[in-house]
């Protein structure tokens, strides 16, 4: 029973921070904390599109494409493989991930 309500609750917590980033966070965090999110400790690459990017972020594609074309100028991020986004600079990212007003 205790395992079963730890795994509940952990649910229900993700499920609110979730709720509270798509109401709360600026797209770029949003990206910012899906990407890293995406990501193991020792990778560097995420397998997703612009549109699976979006919606994991509940935004636009648009917006998403907007976001990473700017990372990428910046060189925070590599597009060059479709399908691919490949993270550069990972403390750029986890700078932009905890980025809030």
């Amino acid at each position: 029973l205790q395992g079963f309500l730890t795994v509940v609750s952990q649910r229900l917590l993700t499920a609110h921070n979730v709720a509270r980033s798509l109401a709360h966070d600026k797209v770029e965090v949003r990206i910012a904390s899906a990407l890293l999110a995406l990501l193991g400790k020792d990778e560097s690459a995420v397998n997703i599109g612009r549109q699976e990017l979006a919606d994991l972020t509940g935004t636009t594609i648009e917006s998403a494409s907007r976001v990473c074309k700017l990372w990428e100028r910046e060189g925070l991020l590599d597009l060059s493989k479709q399908g691919v986004v490949q993270v550069l600079d990972r403390a750029a990212v986890q700078s932009a991930a905890q980025i809030s007003d």
